[in-house]
């Protein structure tokens, strides 16, 4: 008979590894964002979409081929030619992006048909956003739109899918990561919305989960009170 444990003890202690990765990253996370919640400088000088979206996509190659997702990115450049940028530090932008990149993982583990992740940025046309933003008023916004069709997000939980501990059926908001990516977007004065359409409404084919970022502009201004 063959002796299979030395095989299952190598597995546990893979899985036990990745465990303590993910919280170490979640700390680093936390406490990095922490750190920056004061610091401008970086901010002030903007992020630049394209590559941020770029790097994030090597950094997360292993597990993108692990799972076997296609991830795409669609970034449109401003209509000057210059890169598209957000008022926020890079290492913002790519905890923001990273955490919701690996949500969609999670979820997208959970289905059996082909697996897409779609990142898209473009500059915002919506002049009403400004009222959305309670206080804030800028010239120019960025959206970033981050797609999966995975299974969604079960009805019951889509109010609470930014709380901290929140966690859906297939693990999709798990821990800290979209409580983080919410504080931070909040912070760098944006807002966070889904969309999204579940086994509850429509056939496994037509699930999907899309979260859209709105942040101002890296080259954007307040607009004064007159």
């Amino acid at each position: 008979e063959i002796d299979n444990r030395p095989a299952e003890l190598i597995r546990k202690a893979i899985s036990d590894s990745r465990e303590v990765l993910h919280t170490i990253e979640s700390l680093i996370d936390h406490y990095g964002t922490l750190s920056e919640s004061h610091d401008d400088d970086e901010a002030s000088v903007g992020a630049d979409v394209r590559n941020v979206c770029e790097g994030v996509k090597n950094l997360l190659a292993t597990e993108l081929e692990s799972f076997e997702v296609l991830l795409t990115i669609d970034v449109r450049d401003q209509k000057s030619g210059k890169p598209l940028s957000v008022a926020m530090s890079e290492y913002q932008l790519d905890l923001v992006l990273r955490n919701l990149i690996k949500n969609s993982l999670r979820a997208l583990s959970a289905t059996d048909k082909n697996r897409i992740i779609t990142i898209r940025a473009y500059a915002s046309e919506d002049e009403t956003i400004e009222s959305q933003i309670e206080g804030l008023e800028y010239v120019s916004y960025n959206k970033i739109v981050v797609y999966d069709n995975g299974p969604g997000i079960e009805k019951e939980l889509r109010k609470q899918i930014f709380d901290r501990g929140v966690t859906t059926k297939n693990e999709r908001g798990i821990g800290r990561g979209l409580a983080l990516v919410n504080q931070v977007v909040s912070n760098c004065q944006g807002i966070i919305e889904v969309s999204t359409k579940s086994l509850e409404e429509v056939s496994s084919a037509d699930t999907f989960a899309q979260f859209t970022l709105t942040l101002p502009s890296a080259n954007s201004v307040e607009i004064e009170e007159e």
